[in-house]
């Protein structure tokens, strides 16, 4: 929200509580100390960036990370104002219904307060209320059943998401593991940490950095991993290890304690999925669960979302933190590197319109996946983003699909 604010013309501190308590009727007014970290939070993200203002009072401006980020996050600004004209409660309602709500409280008080208020007069009141709200909402119901054929019908002709890639500065970082734990048992979640760490920006939950380990010879190779979450409040970068094989990043992930030293770069750059998308469907194996978890977490709320996902087992399942409506379908696979599961849980799955289907796994697989929706499901082209995230029997190697 303060970065659609800062969108509209550069602001500072004052301004920006003045125009959030407006955007929420007066009905929330955030104080100096949620405002300024916030904003020094969009500093730091590369977000927005100080300017001299009037008065030599430093304001802020969004920068092109942050139009890019705003326009990634769209739909979670819209909600966020609709809440706030919700919050905003009667300051928002129309004057003619302010003026009905005043003169309904008003007959209340001379009608009901009286000593000789009998209960059959109490429950003639009542009873008139009642009758009211049922009026109300049987003409909101009426208004909801327009709304949602209007939104079908926009759905229909909705403009298909765009890819906007952002480039980012390409520099090396020298960090120090914070901390080690075991979040299945072919899952391990590294925190990272360090002063280099410092304007690290990831603006799509795929992004790819790259970290540098030595092999079996003792050569530094690279290896390309989802960064799971950036904390820049408590200076983290969390990366998580999928172990079910035996690479130079496997080896290095579990045997990593507090206090080693990791060398990483990137990202290069970040593909944003900009534009409204009303649904999603997230499908990938154990490889994709970084980028399936942030991508949930960031979803805006009540934002309806699908995931099917496959991992050796049952104890390999993981639980997300999202505000959006998630329906979750794990699957239990012997062979990575098999598309059937897929496919069947895939076959009779409904797709709303305006959902977008995001894939990743192994390559094959992948590419079977993406061939399901695209020539069996006539799925819409841009409606559709797919990955080979490991090819089998080549190293530290990625498959695109990229039209």
């Amino acid at each position: 929200m303060i970065l659609a604010l800062i969108a509209e013309r550069p602001s500072h501190g004052y301004e920006l509580i003045q125009a959030v308590s407006a955007c929420f009727g007066g009905g929330y007014s955030p104080s100096p100390g949620v405002l300024y970290p916030t904003l020094a939070w969009l500093r730091d993200q590369g977000f927005a960036r100080p300017v001299v203002g009037e008065g030599a009072r430093k304001s802020y401006a969004i920068t092109p990370e942050g139009e890019a980020f705003l326009s990634a996050n769209h739909a979670t600004v819209h909600c966020l104002r609709a809440k706030g004209r919700k919050l905003g409660g009667r300051h928002n309602a129309p004057p003619p219904i302010i003026q009905a709500m005043d003169e309904v409280k008003a007959a209340l008080r001379s009608s009901v307060r009286g000593p000789d208020v009998t209960p059959q007069e109490i429950e003639q009141i009542a009873a008139i209320l009642r009758e009211a709200a049922r009026q109300i909402s049987t003409n909101r119901i009426k208004h909801e059943m327009k709304t949602e054929t209007s939104v079908a019908e926009t759905v229909a002709t909705l403009e298909p998401p765009r890819i906007e890639r952002v480039r980012h500065e390409l520099r090396r970082r020298q960090l120090t593991v914070l901390s080690t734990e075991r979040l299945t048992p072919n899952m391990i979640r590294l925190a990272l940490g360090g002063e280099e760490l410092q304007g690290f920006v990831s603006a799509s939950p795929d992004d790819h950095i790259k970290i540098f380990v030595p092999d079996a010879t003792g050569e530094m190779v690279m290896r390309e991993y989802t960064p799971r979450r950036y904390e820049p409040e408590t200076g983290r970068l969390l990366l998580d290890f999928a172990v079910h094989d035996a690479g130079p990043a496997t080896e290095w992930a579990v045997q990593a304690r507090p206090g080693d030293k990791i060398q990483i770069g990137g990202p290069r750059g970040s593909a944003v999925i900009a534009g409204p998308v009303p649904a999603w469907l997230l499908v990938g194996d154990e490889t994709a669960l970084p980028a399936i978890g942030r991508r949930l977490e960031e979803l805006p709320p009540g934002t309806p979302v699908t995931t099917v996902i496959a991992v050796p087992g049952p104890a390999d399942e993981q639980s997300f933190e999202t505000k959006a409506t998630l329906t979750a379908q794990w699957l239990h696979r012997s062979d990575p590197t098999d598309a059937a599961p897929f496919l069947a849980a895939l076959k009779n799955l409904p797709l709303q319109p305006g959902t977008f289907v995001w894939i990743a796994a192994e390559g094959a697989v992948t590419k079977a996946i993406r061939a399901h929706f695209l020539e069996e499901r006539q799925h819409p082209r841009p409606w559709l983003k797919a990955a080979g995230y490991w090819v089998k029997g080549k190293a530290d190697t990625k498959e695109s699909f990229e039209d």
